[in-house]
């Protein structure tokens, strides 16, 4: 008895470090490739939508050498506003980073500040809403497939803070 009880001991500890193993494989997996998927990363943002212009309930699909734009909507649950700036990434079919250059994907510039907001006015919780179209006269994008719209503010050394992402195609 005792001996059988030492090798099930035995089994539980090795299944048990499997497990953790296993899952600690896929929780880094996850934050590799976490940045390319529909992401809020700040609570303070709610109600992040994007959609083709002129249609709310649309997915985010435009096509390629056409005047369509892509419409992004966020409120930031915060009595000041803050400066934020989008980008447009390239993604491979598996929404992974391509490896190609901005100079490859997008012609113009591919950041841009984000101007457009309202600040809300006699309610409860003070927020203000951001409004934005692109592509626009900023940028152009010049090959189809998949993309991440990345949603950031700029801390006090340059870094990009990123606060949502979201994909779309083209």
């Amino acid at each position: 008895m005792i001996v059988r009880s030492g090798l099930f001991h035995k089994k539980i500890v090795l299944a048990s470090i499997f497990c953790c193993l296993c899952f600690i494989t896929l929780a880094q997996d996850s934050l590799l490739t976490g940045l390319n998927d529909n992401t809020i990363y700040d609570t303070r943002f709610r109600s992040v939508e994007l959609y083709r212009t002129g249609a709310i309930l649309s997915d985010p699909i435009i096509e390629i050498d056409n005047a369509e734009t892509l419409t992004c909507t966020f409120d930031e649950l915060y009595p000041e506003n803050e400066s934020y700036y989008s980008t447009v990434i390239h993604c491979n079919a598996d929404w992974t980073t391509s490896e190609l250059v901005t100079t490859e994907y997008l012609a113009g510039i591919p950041e841009g500040l984000i101007e457009n907001y309202e600040p809300s006015l006699s309610t409860y919780i003070p927020y203000h809403h951001y409004e934005f179209t692109f592509p626009g006269k900023d940028f152009e994008l010049l090959i189809s497939g998949n993309y991440l719209l990345m949603v950031y503010t700029l801390t006090e050394t340059g870094e990009k803070d990123i606060r949502f992402t979201r994909r779309f195609m083209v």
